[in-house]
C-alpha cells in the first residue's frame, strides 16, 4: 500500500514527480486518502510525516528529471495509471 512521503530535498527521493493539471498528460491519476488502511495499489496514497512508516519518499516539482508525471483527482473512481509506466506495482 502506497504510504508516500513528501521530501524537499530531490537527493533524499526515492521518486521524482511532476504534478501536471492537464490529467491527459499524466502517467498516473491519485486520489489521497485520509487513512493508512485506505490507500491500495499505486492510486490510492496515504500522505504520511513519518520516515519510518513511507513506503516511498517523493519529490515534487517540475523537473526534467521526473520519472513519473501525477494528476490529483478528488473522485477514487477517477485514479488509476493512465500509462504503462515502469513505476505501475512498484510504489
Amino acid at each position: 500500500m502506497p504510504k508516500i512521503q513528501q521530501t524537499f530535498s530531490m537527493s533524499e527521493a526515492d521518486i521524482i514527480a511532476d504534478i501536471t493539471q492537464d490529467k491527459g498528460k499524466a502517467d498516473l491519476c491519485v486520489f489521497v486518502v485520509s487513512s493508512p488502511g485506505m490507500a491500495w495499489s499505486d492510486e490510492r496514497w496515504y500522505i504520511t510525516n513519518n520516515d519510518f512508516d513511507a513506503s516511498s519518499t517523493v519529490y515534487f516539482g517540475k523537473s526534467g528529471r521526473a520519472a513519473l508525471t501525477v494528476y490529483f483527482v478528488k473522485n477514487p473512481g477517477d485514479a488509476g495509471w493512465q500509462t504503462n509506466h515502469s513505476l505501475k506495482g512498484k510504489l
